[in-house]
């Protein structure tokens, strides 16, 4: 099989890959640390009316920043596994 096929190939399954998983496709280019810093941004933005102790609003913001991390590393993690199963399949 040809470079040039595989390489198209490759992109289309790339492409199918951000269209199944929506959680992937929220920041397929991006670090992880972007998607979490938005996502304490996000958190502590939204409990800023509800509390007002800023011990609270920097703790609830570090929570929602791990939680945003973690669930983006995991995602890329996902689709490093997957990508490399596709190439291995093509391989063969």
């Amino acid at each position: 099989m040809s470079d040039r096929k595989k390489e198209k190939e490759l992109e289309e399954w790339e492409k199918r890959y951000r269209l199944d998983h929506p959680v992937y496709n929220l920041n397929h280019s991006g670090h992880s640390f972007y998607f979490g810093a938005v996502s304490a941004f996000l958190g502590a933005l939204m409990i800023v009316p509800f509390q007002m102790n800023t011990v609270v609003v920097t703790r609830f913001a570090f929570f929602c920043f791990a939680i945003g991390y973690a669930v983006d590393w995991f995602s890329k993690k996902e689709w490093w596994k997957e990508r490399e199963k596709f190439l291995k399949f093509q391989d063969l």
